[in-house]
């Protein structure tokens, strides 16, 4: 089973407000479209139907240029909504209001079609996060579809139970003590200049209080940060955990499905 923690931070949700470009629109406004997403999902799984809202108003309809902004930010769709929310967004800015464009794409965002384009970059990010952990693919490789379809199936639909049934044989079996005890984990690290790190922190195979490495250590020994380090800098699934607390307990309670731990530093 997993912990309550971990059924939290399933649950997480925020409310978002799509609204079509101005310069983008047709002389007949475009009424904006709200919803509530995962911060676990994705954009361009929850705005499908805000896509096809804008259709009969945008000057150009096509999902092959579709990219989406934040107050002159253009957002990467690869990264989960929590963590650009986490970068970029405020509390006191709720609905998160993302204006939706279909021409005149970024260079540095990628181009997808539809949910297809998504779910191969979840399946290459879990593929690196299961390499990073374990030293191989060959789990999510030998998945057969069925199973992989599954699990693409309660990502998109925050279904806890149902992940869990699926990614726990990828760990090794169904103990979930396996988890526990991986001695390494591996975290990504997003900043709001746009700098992306991946990196893997090692553990020991048996932790002690001793030796556990906290978050402070871990930033101080894979990030260089002006000055001193301040909590209240750092966003984890949308809270700012104590420097001391231990890497291990964050990757094992606060990881995204595709296995990484998500670090954004303000």
């Amino acid at each position: 089973m997993s912990s309550s923690i971990v059924v939290e931070n399933w649950k997480g949700s925020l409310p978002l407000l799509f609204v079509l470009a101005e310069v983008e629109a047709t002389t007949q406004e475009a009424s904006p479209y709200y919803c509530m997403a995962s911060r676990l999902s994705y954009l361009p799984i929850v705005s499908e139907a805000a896509i096809a809202h804008f259709k009969e108003n945008a000057v150009l309809f096509g999902s092959a240029q579709v990219w989406f902004e934040y107050e002159g930010i253009a957002l990467k769709w690869n990264y989960p909504i929590g963590c650009l929310f986490d970068l970029y967004g405020t509390k006191e800015n709720l609905p998160l209001r993302i204006t939706v464009h279909f021409q005149d794409k970024p260079k540095n965002i990628l181009a997808f079609r539809d949910s297809s384009t998504v779910e191969t970059s979840f399946f290459s990010s879990l593929k690196q996060g299961l390499y990073l952990s374990q030293g191989s693919t060959e789990a999510v490789r030998d998945l057969p579809v069925s199973k992989q379809n599954e699990l693409w199936e309660a990502v998109t639909s925050g279904t806890l139970e149902k992940y869990w049934e699926v990614y726990s044989d990828m760990k090794d079996g169904n103990d979930e003590s396996v988890v526990k005890e991986s001695s390494a984990y591996p975290i990504r690290i997003l900043t709001q200049d746009d700098e992306l790190r991946t990196v893997k922190c090692l553990q020991p195979l048996v932790l002690r209080h001793s030796n556990e490495i906290s978050l402070g250590d871990f930033l101080k020994k894979h990030y260089t940060v002006d000055g001193e380090l301040n909590s209240s800098n750092i966003v984890i699934a949308g809270i700012n955990p104590p420097l001391e607390t231990p890497i291990d307990w964050l990757s094992r309670n606060l990881s995204h499905p595709d296995s990484f731990l998500y670090i954004c530093l303000l």
